[in-house]
């Protein structure tokens, strides 16, 4: 299967999760500020997938840019990050309903971990199957990787025993830690 449709398939998956994610938004129960600031903990949870998705899908173009063979194991790990990512529009729905519920948090880091445990099993499967792949990349995903599960993991434990939203803001310290790491690799579309 050539990468272009593997691309095409990835791109369109996460392209419907991601408008999944806005129509699970809860509507104001009037039209006024207060309302729409009474919904405050849904848009919040709401931004955060929506983000942290994206610099996922952006570190996907960075990674897809340097593949040249798709193989059998690169196909089964994107189609588990394809149906974990598919999780989102309902654990962000869920923990917006029940932003100080350690059940709600603990499930939506747990969906969270497991989108990022298949993204690096990815990650790792592109780069077994194209070798030639540049080194600083390896290097890079191996580093990003432990700290970024580690983030996620630091996140579930206070959110599971301390403070639910814990879990949320671990989500963008996470995402901006891989943004940070990850900034000098990222591929513009010019090349």
């Amino acid at each position: 299967m050539s990468k272009n449709r593997v691309i095409a398939f990835t791109d369109a998956i996460l392209a419907i999760v991601m408008t999944i994610l806005v129509l699970e938004l809860e509507k104001p129960a009037a039209a006024t500020w207060q309302a729409i600031w009474d919904l405050r903990e849904n848009f919040f949870a709401y931004a955060i997938s929506f983000f942290w998705l994206s610099v996922m899908w952006i570190n996907l173009h960075n990674e897809w840019h340097y593949v040249k063979c798709v193989s059998l194991s690169v196909l089964w790990w994107n189609v588990l990050l394809l149906f974990t990512s598919s999780l989102f529009p309902y654990v962000t729905s869920f923990v917006s309903l029940n932003f100080q519920s350690s059940v709600a948090a603990a499930l939506y880091l747990l969906v969270a971990l497991s989108v990022t445990i298949a993204f690096y099993g990815l990650a790792n499967a592109v780069h077994k199957t194209n070798p030639s792949l540049p080194r600083e990349i390896l290097v890079t995903y191996d580093r990003t990787s432990a700290v970024d599960i580690l983030i996620k993991v630091v996140g579930l434990l206070l959110a599971a025993f301390i403070y639910p939203p814990f879990g949320l803001f671990s989500v963008i310290l996470s995402a901006i830690w891989v943004v940070l790491k990850m900034q000098l690799h990222i591929v513009d579309d010019n090349h």
